[in-house]
């Protein structure tokens, strides 16, 4: 098979938190709505979470090569991603990620799926084209494709947005009663308060606010009622799909995800904190 050839717009380590069991078989419950169809998803072979995938969607083709730049920068951030899930169902409480260096990963990993969603970068790529004047300010080179400039917009997005948070109160919140969904757009930018949210298993989600300094707080328990508000913003947010380890947690939230939706509105995002861009090479 070619090299990263299946790349997962959302990573395989936060998919893979919502897994259960049908008929022996390992996998997730999942509602797509373009199809209106509800079924289950199996985890097994290469194409695991196949709604999930897109054939080379990371590694856009330039001068008959293919550029894996933002690919394996992905996967390096994702790695971070999967080491803090980990350690938070091993129940560590401690500082998870020592280093500045982890703790601007994990940022990253998490803005990452604020701009990475194939709806998104879609809906710049046909802003960009109907606006080729953006597209000449944010591409790193001029005359470059529009799915490398695109990219290159999304990289630099996730980027800014990061170090924007490089100092910001971190906590992660648990709820055993009601479970959480995940779909394919689940990031919720400040969305209460200045806070953002982003599911990372059926049962906690990580809230974010920017701060004076750096704060850690473990295991805050929140109630009913939050849950069920994150799972009607995280099914209105969506547009592609939506998932669950439980049918009937599933079946609730599906005529949110299948309302009609307002038209994706494009803005522009000033540079504050990035001394230059990053280009795909």
């Amino acid at each position: 098979m070619p090299k990263q050839k299946n790349n997962h717009i959302t990573p395989k380590c936060l998919i893979r938190q919502w897994l259960t069991k049908k008929e022996k078989l390992s996998g997730v419950h999942i509602y797509e709505s373009k199809a209106k169809r509800q079924y289950f998803s199996s985890d097994g072979g290469r194409r695991a979470f196949s709604f999930a995938i897109e054939k080379y969607y990371y590694v856009p083709q330039h001068k008959s090569k293919r550029i894996y730049h933002l690919e394996n920068w992905l996967a390096d951030i994702e790695g971070t991603l999967s080491t803090f899930i980990r350690a938070l169902l091993n129940n560590v409480t401690g500082p998870i990620l020592p280093t500045k260096t982890e703790y601007h990963k994990l940022l990253l990993a998490l803005f990452s799926m604020n701009t990475r969603s194939k709806f998104d970068i879609e809906a710049i790529k046909k802003y960009m084209r109907k606006n080729p004047d953006i597209k000449a300010m944010v591409e790193m080179e001029k005359n470059r494709d529009i799915e490398i400039a695109a990219l290159e917009n999304m990289m630099n997005s996730t980027i800014e947005l990061a170090l924007g948070y490089d100092q910001c109160e971190i906590v992660v919140c648990k709820n055993n009663s009601v479970e959480l969904v995940l779909g394919d757009r689940p990031f919720l930018f400040e969305v209460l308060d200045g806070y953002s949210f982003l599911p990372l298993h059926p049962n906690f989600f990580v809230s974010m606010r920017k701060a004076k300094d750096t704060n850690y707080t473990y295991w805050d328990e929140t109630d009913d009622k939050m849950i069920d508000l994150l799972n009607q913003k995280i099914a209105e947010n969506s547009r592609h799909w939506l998932i669950a380890n439980n049918e009937e947690v599933l079946k609730r939230y599906t005529p949110i995800i299948d309302a009609p939706k307002n038209e994706a509105k494009t803005y522009f995002q000033n540079i504050q904190y990035l001394n230059q861009g990053y280009k795909l090479t």
